[in-house]
């Protein structure tokens, strides 16, 4: 019988833990080293007339012996007025679901779905992230700069302070009132210094990580 779960009710539950997605991100990602070990395929989207899309990321982790894809969708705008945008802009968004098998019976072992909150934990990005930074930072290395004040930023510096002993983070983003915000938040949820940077040079001063996280061009 698969299993059918509401990822944002284990989320609810305290279930999902930075160390534990951080570690399981290093896992998968050694794992493309190895024949064998882990399938992965680049991500492929199929866009519509009408301008929406569906984004599916597909692959196989061979020791826990599971195999799926995640699939979502997304209307973006790339243009108003006849004028290109210079960010895009995600109109609406559809539920994360993943869908997973049993490598050995070919059976059906789970499907998850994730509600599509623009606020909520990018676990898998930011999890990568740190991973590959994790084996290219000096180990001393405490100081970061943090350019971005939404989700991604968010995700990453929760994941950021799992692989770096952060003392202080400087912040920069476009907007005074939102890194400001942003600053307070985090350093209520993680008890250390960050603060907001007037500039990106402010930001980068006696940084030893500059982390971008954002998707301002």
């Amino acid at each position: 019988m698969p299993l059918l779960v509401d990822f944002d009710e284990v989320e609810r539950a305290g279930l999902i833990r930075w160390p534990d997605i951080v570690e399981l991100a290093e896992k998968a990602l050694s794992d493309l080293s190895a024949y064998g070990e882990q399938v992965n395929h680049p991500r492929r989207r199929l866009h519509c007339p009408t301008f929406t899309r569906i984004s599916i990321h597909a692959g196989a982790a061979m020791a826990p012996g599971l195999m799926g894809m995640m699939i979502h969708s997304e209307l973006p705008v790339v243009s108003e007025d006849g004028k290109p945008l210079p960010v895009q802009v995600v109109r609406g968004r559809g539920d994360y679901v993943y869908v997973l098998y049993h490598t050995e019976t070919a059976h059906l072992a789970a499907i998850i779905r994730r509600s599509r909150d623009q606020r909520g934990v990018d676990y898998r990005t930011a999890a990568t992230s740190a991973a590959g930074t994790s084996h290219l930072i000096r180990k001393e290395s405490c100081h970061l700069a943090l350019f971005g004040s939404s989700h991604q930023a968010r995700s990453h510096l929760e994941a950021f302070s799992q692989i770096m002993g952060l003392r202080r983070v400087r912040v920069f983003s476009p907007n005074p009132e939102h890194r400001k915000t942003f600053c307070q938040e985090m350093e209520r949820k993680l008890s250390l210094e960050v603060v907001p940077a007037e500039t990106p040079r402010e930001a980068l001063a006696g940084a030893d990580v500059a982390l971008e996280a954002s998707n301002t061009a």
